[in-house]
């Protein structure tokens, strides 16, 4: 492969994984939520658990999202679990409809998400899943067809989640599976831009300035679409793991996610550089008569 069509072919992957990414993450939240309703693209719930590996006697954080319509509310959530029967575990109270007559339409869907907070029962041990069932009731503004009139579509959606509960070692070692999916994961990043990396060094005999546009291009799409991947297969999984949906981590993995190969390679390449240098002439001294 030439040095030019690789540049091509990296740039017109890199680009299209962002543009699919792009596309795609109006949905990608409801795609990698652990419950959801079966419509995905319209009004619906997604069910998001934050605390995936809890202790006995803990408390279990869930965020639940209505989704759909230019404008979406949650009215009131109820989670009851099969431990309990008949007993509620959590009631939250929406905010409902926050919109007037008058409703701005965009390109992205309504969205509301409320906070669930309830501590595990006494009566479920470690070891032991907690089948809990979640009644979302909320609203989303639907428009009617002509472009300037909406109505209020009040929905009601019934959500199943499973949540097991662990013993201490066992959300260690727990983590430590989902660490090593995340570092598997990585792995196969690392791979691939070593293996990019390999093909560009058997092109270094091909004269560069023709295509120094176009490897610029390559190089800038390969980013965006890794990065992509990575916020979302990687620095989320970890997340996933201690529970936070802090933005400064994520900005920190997905930034770790990106240099981290390209430095290894880097580091490489210069110490490869150093190793197969010619050495220099000896330096000419001035002898005095």
């Amino acid at each position: 492969m030439t040095r030019r069509a690789l540049s091509i072919t990296v740039g017109v992957v890199g680009l299209a994984c962002s543009l699919l990414m792009l596309v795609g993450m109006s949905v990608m939240g409801s795609i990698m939520a652990d419950a959801r309703t079966e419509n995905i693209t319209g009004p619906g719930v997604d069910v998001f658990l934050r605390t995936p590996f809890p202790l006995e006697g803990e408390a279990v954080v869930i965020d639940v999202a209505a989704r759909g319509g230019s404008r979406a509310g949650i009215e009131r959530i109820q989670v009851k679990g099969s431990e309990t029967a008949g007993d509620m575990l959590a009631y939250v109270a929406g905010k409902g409809v926050t919109w007037g007559s008058y409703v701005r339409s965009g390109k992205t869907r309504g969205e509301a998400t409320e906070t669930v907070r309830f501590r595990v029962p006494d009566a479920v041990s470690p070891g032991e899943t907690m089948r809990l069932t979640l009644y979302v009731d909320y609203v989303v503004a639907m428009g009617t067809g002509d472009g300037r009139t909406f109505e209020n579509d009040h929905r009601s959606d019934v959500l199943h989640l499973d949540v097991s509960v662990y013993t201490p070692a066992g959300r260690r070692w727990a983590r430590v599976a989902l660490g090593g999916k995340a570092f598997a994961v990585f792995l196969v990043w690392f791979l691939l831009v070593w293996g990019i990396v390999a093909l560009y060094g058997r092109t270094a005999d091909q004269p560069a300035t023709a295509n120094g546009e176009l490897e610029g291009i390559g190089m800038i799409g390969g980013l965006l679409g890794g990065g992509f991947i990575g916020y979302w297969l990687f620095a989320r999984t970890v997340m996933a793991g201690y529970g936070t949906q802090s933005t400064l981590w994520a900005v920190a993995l997905t930034t770790a996610w990106l240099v981290l190969p390209l430095a290894w390679v880097w580091k490489r390449w210069r110490a490869r550089k150093a190793a197969t240098a010619r050495p220099g002439l000896p330096k000419a001294q001035i002898v005095s008569r």
